[in-house]
C-alpha cells in the first residue's frame, strides 16, 4: 500500500511540471527568464530569487 501513496504523489508532481509557460524579457541587454504558473486571471505575484540561486532552492 505504500508503494501506491508514493507513486501517486510522484504522479501528481510529475504532472504539474508542464503547468506552466515559460519565455523571457531583455532589459539593458541582459536576458531574464521567467515562468508563468497558475490561472492567466488570477492576481500576479512575483518572486525574485537571489544571486546564484536556482528556481528548484525556493525556501
Amino acid at each position: 500500500m505504500r508503494f501506491y501513496k508514493y507513486f501517486f504523489i510522484s504522479l501528481f508532481f510529475i504532472s504539474s511540471l508542464d503547468a506552466f509557460e515559460e519565455g523571457y524579457v531583455y532589459n539593458d541587454g541582459i536576458k531574464i527568464v521567467y515562468r508563468d504558473y497558475g490561472p492567466k486571471n488570477a492576481e500576479p505575484i512575483l518572486l525574485v530569487q537571489g544571486l546564484g540561486g536556482q528556481l528548484i532552492n525556493w525556501p
